[in-house]
């Protein structure tokens, strides 16, 4: 939940080290060290030399890196836009659209199946009736990239009359 309202994730440093994602982040880390002192290996330390400091922050420095990290792995970083009807930019008038083969973000609805099968652009310039399912377009890549380019994960399907 806490991706959704941090998309901070480009590089290994963030912007806002006060926002409250970070915050979070460091609040684990620091319960994670304090486990980790508490657990039997603290017998096998001695914490009262002047470099265990050091050492201490280090330990820090490393958790935290392994928690941002941990954060940007597995992350979906596109941005998804569902598109109806109106959102297509189809042919026809105002009122009523109408169904092109091989438009890039519409198919027809497998009810029409045979009568495709038997003419490849029976379809063309049938007014759509409805659509049944939107298209799903993905903007962005999975390093977070390249906003303007999409994908095209589903088109719409259409039902013509």
């Amino acid at each position: 939940m806490m991706r959704t309202f941090d998309p901070q994730v480009a590089n290994d440093e963030p912007a806002d080290t006060d926002s409250k994602p970070e915050q979070c982040r460091n609040v684990a880390v620091n319960s994670l060290i304090e486990e980790f002192f508490s657990s039997g290996v603290n017998n096998f330390l001695n914490l009262d030399n002047k470099s265990s400091d050091i050492r201490l922050k280090q330990l820090a420095g490393i958790a935290t890196r392994a928690a941002r990290l941990s954060y940007r792995l597995w992350t979906q970083k596109t941005r998804l836009a569902i598109l109806g009807l109106e959102d297509l930019g189809l042919g026809g008038d105002d009122e009523v659209k109408t169904f092109e083969d091989g438009a890039e973000l519409l198919h027809y609805h497998a009810y029409h199946n045979v009568e495709h099968s038997r003419d490849n652009g029976c379809l063309d310039g049938k007014p759509i009736v409805m659509i049944t399912h939107p298209a799903v377009i993905a903007y962005g890549d999975s390093s977070g990239d390249n906003y303007a380019e999409y994908k095209v994960w589903k088109k719409a399907e259409a039902w013509m009359g």
